[in-house]
């Protein structure tokens, strides 16, 4: 199976850059406590498997994960994932549509104003 890992030093220079106020980074990494440490905010996006399934069947930008076997593979490592940084910070329920749930980052992060994030 695949492994996802970020380059520590890489992802370092690109915080070092930012000069906004706020900025998200997204992701996962097999590494993810060794890169954890450069953020002030954790926020963890949890979805039911039954989403992530749903997501991943019908996404439209490419083919990644849409096979059964690789879904539940990523299920799995979910799992292990969230009990790595579920302590670290926020759990936000992300079985939302993507408005409701940004609203719910927005929140946490305690940005009540400032233009939508989505503009359909």
């Amino acid at each position: 199976h695949l492994v996802f890992s970020c380059s520590s030093d890489k992802l370092s220079n690109l915080v070092a850059q930012e000069t906004s106020e706020l900025s998200f980074y997204c992701g996962t990494a097999t590494n993810i406590t060794e890169i954890i440490p450069l953020f002030s905010k954790v926020i963890l996006l949890q979805a039911s498997p039954d989403m992530i399934r749903h997501r991943l069947s019908t996404r439209t930008t490419h083919d990644f994960a849409r096979s059964p076997e690789m879904q539940e593979w990523i299920i799995e490592i979910k799992k292990s994932f969230e009990d790595s940084v579920i302590g670290l910070g926020a759990v936000v329920n992300a079985d939302g549509n993507l408005e409701e749930t940004a609203e719910k980052v927005l929140k946490e992060v305690q940005v009540t104003e400032g233009p939508s994030l989505c503009n359909y």
